[in-house]
C-alpha cells in the first residue's frame, strides 16, 4: 500500500497536510447510511486496527457510517455500481455499537487521478 503523498483532488497543489484537514472535516459530509448498518463478521475483521489487544471476537456486532464529500455524492447517492470523479472522498467510520459516539477505526477513500498507482490498478 501506498502512503498518501498527494492531491485527493484535480488540483496539483495538494499538499497531505491539505488532505488532512479535508478528512478531518468528513462529519460535515453526506451521511450515505441515516443509520448505522451492522457489518458481517468477516467485513468488519477486514477492516480491524492494527496489532492492539481485543477481546475474544472483536468482529460480531460491529456497524458502520458512511460519508461522502461533494465531489463524490452524486455518484453515490444515485447509482448502484458508482463510477466515482477525481477528487471523491468517502470515509467509512467502524462502530462498536449502533448508539457509539466515536468510531474504533476510520476506513478513508480517495479517487486519484488515472494512472496514479499502476501497480495496483
Amino acid at each position: 500500500m501506498r502512503p498518501v503523498s498527494a492531491s485527493v483532488s484535480a488540483q496539483k497543489s495538494d499538499e497531505p497536510e491539505q488532505v488532512l484537514t479535508r478528512l478531518s472535516k468528513y462529519k460535515t459530509w453526506t451521511l450515505v447510511n441515516p443509520s448505522p448498518v451492522n457489518m458481517e463478521p468477516a467485513v468488519a475483521a477486514l477492516c480491524a486496527p492494527p496489532a492492539l489487544p481485543l477481546p475474544a471476537s472483536p468482529h460480531r456486532n460491529k456497524f458502520i457510517s458512511v460519508y461522502v464529500n461533494d465531489v463524490g455524492q452524486r455518484a453515490m447517492m444515485t447509482r448502484l455500481h458508482p463510477e466515482f470523479p477525481q477528487g471523491s472522498l468517502i470515509v467509512k467510520e467502524k462502530l462498536s455499537n449502533r448508539d457509539s459516539q466515536a468510531p474504533e477505526l476510520l476506513t478513508a477513500m480517495f479517487k486519484r487521478e488515472r494512472g496514479y498507482n499502476p501497480e495496483s490498478g
